[in-house]
This record gives C-alpha cells, sequence and structure tokens, in this order.
C-alpha cells in the first residue's frame, strides 16, 4: 500500500500540477487551446466592437461647414471693408499728390458747367455751385495736410518743395470765380 499509495500520490501531484498550468493558462495541452481560444476570442471582441458603434452624424460634418463658411465671411468682410474704406484712396503721399493733379482738369471742367447753368438761370444751380464749392474746399484741404506740416514758421516751404506751391493756384482761383458768381 505505501508503495502503490506513493505512485498514486505522485501521479495526482502531477496531474495537480498540470490541471494548475492549465487552469492559469500555462503550458500544458489543453491549457494551449483554451489559451489560444481566449486570445481569438479576445480578437474577436476588439474587432466587433468596432462594428457595433452606435450610427451618428457623418464624421467630418464640422469640418466641411468650416471649409465653406470661413471663406465666405472673408469675402464679405472684404467687400464691405472695401466699401467703406473708400478704396481708391492713395496711401503714399506722392500718390495722393498725382491723384489731386489729375483732379484739378475735372475740376476745371465742372466749373465751366456750373458758370453756364449760372447764366441760363438754371434751377439747380445753386445745389450744383455748393457742390463744386465743397469738392474744391476739400482739394485745397487735402493739399494743405500735405504741404502745410513742411512749412517753416513763415508758411514757406524748403526750397526742394518750393514748386509745390505754384500747383493749387488754378483751383484756388476756381474756388475764387465760385464765389463770385455764386451772389445771385
Amino acid at each position: 500500500m505505501t508503495a502503490g499509495s506513493r505512485g498514486g500520490q505522485r501521479s495526482r501531484r502531477s496531474l495537480d500540477t498540470g490541471s494548475g498550468a492549465r487552469a492559469r493558462g500555462g503550458v500544458g495541452g489543453s491549457g494551449a487551446r483554451q489559451g489560444g481560444a481566449r486570445g481569438s476570442g479576445a480578437r474577436r471582441r476588439s474587432s466587433s466592437s468596432a462594428t457595433r458603434r452606435a450610427p451618428g452624424p457623418a464624421g467630418g460634418g464640422g469640418l466641411r461647414i468650416a471649409l465653406i463658411a470661413v471663406p465666405a465671411v472673408c469675402i464679405l468682410g472684404l467687400v464691405v471693408w472695401q466699401l467703406f474704406s473708400g478704396g481708391s484712396e492713395p496711401v503714399n503721399e506722392n500718390e495722393q499728390i498725382e491723384h489731386l493733379q489729375s483732379q484739378i482738369g475735372n475740376l476745371e471742367r465742372e466749373y465751366r458747367e456750373v458758370s453756364a447753368l449760372i447764366g441760363n438761370e438754371a434751377e439747380n444751380r445753386s445745389e450744383r455751385a455748393s457742390a463744386l464749392q465743397a469738392k474744391v474746399d476739400k482739394w485745397l484741404e487735402d493739399w494743405g495736410a500735405i504741404f502745410d506740416p513742411k512749412r517753416d514758421q513763415n508758411g514757406d516751404l524748403p526750397t526742394e518743395l518750393a514748386g509745390w506751391d505754384q500747383v493749387p493756384a488754378p483751383v484756388q482761383r476756381l474756388r475764387n470765380d465760385l464765389m463770385r458768381i455764386m451772389d445771385f
């Protein structure tokens, strides 16, 4: 009994350690199969969880809206800015001077039209004359804004700018003539 029982006990221990190894997922014939089954089940769960997601809004919807809305708002802002900023105003002093010089011919032409209206005693002569006077005054103001800060204490321009004093002379003459003929 001792020899047989000892042999029986040894075989039980080896079976117990074998079954313990299998239960822990260790190395053993059937334990390896169970571990393999668990591993593939874990893979199935992760792949099936991706397919089981609840349907929701299509991804990227906010991005699509932003890609359309942001440029549209920017374009609208530029259009509004151009309308209210007077877009054609020159920024550089040289460009401002050229712009003002190019307006002299238009002011002279408009003066001839207004003086003809006043001679014919047209109904809208006073409105046209007042509008022309406002344009002439604005021209002289803009010209002064460029050159008045450059004048010395006596009101003279430096020698390198002295020639620019002659440019506003026709516009000043228009203003004087316009004020004379507006006394109707």
